[in-house]
């Protein structure tokens, strides 16, 4: 009987999440992406890890498929983003949509401001200031989230001639689709 039971608690969660996966843009799961699919609340995210882009041309490509590059905006869904990172034994920091590239201050891909939760890697050239970070000329606007130490790190971004931005891979988020 208690094998019985374990064996039903071990096939539940793949059948939930499978149910779940469908909930995501069907293109997503037609273009056989399963494996780096998850889905969190009314949210999929998809983790490409085939290739690596500046951040520009990550926001196009999820856009391409009406999504967003995945803002965490809560501690509580980077680390879901941080445990999906680690279960598919990603090393690499991966773009989020946050940029400091109007205004100075941080913002979300959605356009609201970023509220630090004490989630930024300490950097020597960004400075706290009335609960925003700005970044004093060293051209890294963008950020990313490391799997290794669980903060976001900024990253060159400002696509100025003679100067490399990074390339890494990203995470894409979409609204699940409804019946």
């Amino acid at each position: 009987m208690i094998l019985l039971f374990s064996l039903f608690l071990f096939l539940l969660p793949k059948s939930a999440l499978s149910a779940d996966l469908d909930a995501c843009p069907q293109n997503l799961i037609q273009n056989n992406q399963k494996k780096f699919l998850s889905v969190q609340g009314n949210t999929c995210f998809l983790f490409v890890t085939s290739h690596r882009v500046i951040y520009d041309d990550a926001v196009a490509q999820c856009r391409t498929d009406n999504g967003t590059l995945a803002m965490p905006k809560t501690k509580d869904l980077n680390t879901f983003l941080l445990q999906e990172m680690r279960n598919l034994s990603l090393t690499e920091d991966m773009w989020i949509g946050m940029n400091q590239r109007q205004g100075g201050k941080m913002l979300w891909e959605d356009g609201t401001e970023v509220e630090d939760w004490g989630n930024f890697v300490d950097s020597a050239q960004d400075i706290r200031f009335l609960g925003g970070i700005i970044n004093f000329g060293n051209g890294k606007h963008c950020v990313a989230l490391n799997p290794k130490d669980g903060l976001w790190h900024d990253h060159r971004c400002l696509r100025r001639f003679l100067i490399r931005d990074a390339k890494l891979p990203y995470i894409c988020q979409y609204v699940t689709e409804t019946d």
